[in-house]
């Protein structure tokens, strides 16, 4: 694969301020265009809860737009989804698609959200949520292959959507999910053995990057496409959070990736002489660009990632379980899974410290996820597997250290290399994570910090100000989680079905998703809600492929 940027859509501008847009439709536009857009010649299929249309050329919008706005004035029930799948194969630039839809602005209220949303020129399908979740654009840039057809294949499974979902674990792979299926209309409860974004998602900052790979494979596009959808995801949900008066979780300072050692500077090289990325998703810079980018001196260049920054992982999480449809129960230890005429029977004992007592749970589901991370292979009933089979699973200790703001100087944008460095918040900066494969100790250690310490001089040199004391390792605070990942570092989101169990038992996993959860979570949560509630999917069969439960089973 080469990849992943595309050239935009010719655009020839009418002196009368209509346009005529060159390519596959070669369509003109202009102010009345909308009077002539005809609903019912868009290839419609409707089913409970859900409402799919399809079109071969997305062109400035005008269909969907005109769809979106005659769905709301059918005023559809709270969980119902309107789903648009289009295809382009070169994507207006987004300044060609503000100045295109401003010639209707009696749309604006739709066309507003569109170009905000609107996705960079890549290659591959880009999934687009706007009305809380009741709106879905699902787009396929580039030419049509199998990612398409497998798309604008109609589904010969009949559509349905659970009542009913229990969620085992509160971290960012569970709390997306919860949010998104309660936002399509599911009942979700969910169960954590401590509370939301306190295990390997509760650091106090995160980093919102990933790192591609040299050659365009499909492993970088599954990446990639993350990153895109967690950009707009995060955004979007801050938003709403702030026009409910919330603090700001996510902080878009961008990102600079460092080529902090010769090795590094020649993997960048050759990524950038075998990649076309738009600009808008990364460029490359020099040490000096660097520096003025991030506000402190580096020494070397890397990439920068415009749209970037961290995360305050804990305070999401809080933040996206809180609704309507969600029901947490924290401090639980699930003692058993079992499924009874085509309903999940779980049972768990929650700790109540207060009433000096423990209480025991049982709940009742259409189907059931696994979200538990590090603790999912004993969470999973050995009846579910075959004899001698395991999960190839494994936790990563990763300790990080919290360095006083006096004690360095503070960059102003997120900086990558052996560590990541986060802008101070709060008086604290994060810097970390060490990569601890066989080691089960559940507290910091100053030898980890001083590691930490090492590694971030070695990375940004004269940052740190040895000389306060709060710059050794002794004295250092910091935190220690425990990442999930598997034998091949992909994470696993996918349905649950051994021979020992029912086919379609309606039990899913989703875990695996290693350092990389902030950026994985949000896509991987809609792909499977996708699957769950039988919509359009948000990914091309190749790329759900590599995500599949199966690859993790292995005979002892």
């Amino acid at each position: 694969m080469i990849g992943p940027a595309l050239a935009h859509a010719e655009v020839t501008w009418l002196k009368n301020g209509g346009l005529y847009l060159n390519g596959a439709s070669s369509r003109m536009y202009d102010a009345l265009s909308p009077e002539h857009v005809q609903i019912q010649l868009v290839e419609r299929v409707a089913h409970f809860h859900q409402t799919v249309f399809a079109e071969a050329e997305f062109d400035v919008g005008l269909d969907f737009l005109t769809c979106w706005q005659n769905w709301i004035v059918q005023r559809p029930e709270p969980g119902s989804v309107l789903h648009f799948v289009a295809h382009q194969q070169h994507p207006l630039s987004r300044d060609d698609l503000e100045r295109a839809v401003s010639l209707w602005p009696q749309l604006a209220q739709f066309s507003e959200q569109l170009v905000q949303a609107w996705p960079p020129a890549v290659a591959g399908l880009h999934r687009l949520v706007f009305a809380d979740g009741q709106v879905r654009l699902t787009l396929h840039f580039g030419p049509q292959g199998d990612a398409w057809h497998d798309l604008n294949k109609p589904d010969s499974q009949p559509a349905s959507r659970p009542g009913s979902v229990v969620i085992i674990g509160a971290g960012i792979a569970g709390a997306c999910l919860a949010r998104n299926l309660a936002e399509r209309g599911v009942s979700v409860q969910i169960l954590d053995s401590l509370t939301p974004g306190q295990a390997a998602s509760g650091n106090r900052q995160g980093a919102l990057y990933a790192k591609l790979g040299v050659d365009y494979s499909p492993q970088t596009a599954l990446s990639l496409s993350a990153l895109l959808f967690a950009e707009r995801f995060y955004q979007q949900f801050q938003t709403y959070q702030s026009s409910t008066g919330q603090a700001p979780f996510f902080h878009a300072t961008g990102l600079l990736q460092l080529a902090f050692n010769d090795h590094e500077q020649q993997r960048q090289h050759k990524f950038l002489a075998r990649n076309h990325y738009p600009t808008g998703v990364l460029y490359p810079v020099t040490a000096q660009q660097a520096s003025d980018l991030v506000g402190v001196t580096v020494h070397r260049g890397g990439l920068w990632f415009p749209q970037g920054g961290w995360l305050a992982p804990s305070q999401l999480c809080q933040a996206l379980v809180q609704h309507p449809l969600i029901t947490v129960h924290p401090h639980c230890r699930v003692t058993g899974m079992a499924q009874s005429d085509r309903l999940w029977q779980i049972s768990a004992r929650q700790s109540n410290a207060t009433a000096g007592s423990d209480q025991i749970l049982n709940l009742e589901s259409d189907q059931l996820v696994i979200c538990a991370g590090a603790q999912t292979p004993e969470l999973l009933p050995q009846a579910w597997l075959a004899p001698g089979e395991r999960l190839r699973l494994k936790p990563i200790r990763g300790q990080v250290s919290h360095l006083p703001a006096a004690a360095i100087t503070s960059p102003s944008a997120v900086i990558c290399g052996s560590r990541y460095l986060n802008p101070q918040h709060d008086g604290i900066a994060v810097t970390g994570a060490t990569f601890d494969l066989r080691d089960g100790n559940p507290l910091p250690t100053t030898a980890s910090h001083q590691e930490n310490l090492t590694e971030l001089d070695s990375l940004l040199p004269g940052i740190l100000n040895t000389e306060h004391p709060a710059v050794t390792a002794e004295n250092l605070q910091g935190r220690v989680a425990f990442r999930c990942t598997t034998h091949d570092y992909q994470p696993v989101a996918g349905v649950f079905a051994t021979q020992s169990m029912k086919t379609n038992a309606g039990a899913w996993m989703f875990t695996g998703l290693g350092s990389k959860g902030l950026t994985y979570a949000p896509l991987l949560a809609e792909y499977l809600a996708d699957r769950m509630c039988s919509q359009p999917a948000a990914l091309p069969h190749a790329l759900a492929h590599r995500l599949r439960v199966e690859r993790v089973l292995q005979q002892e």
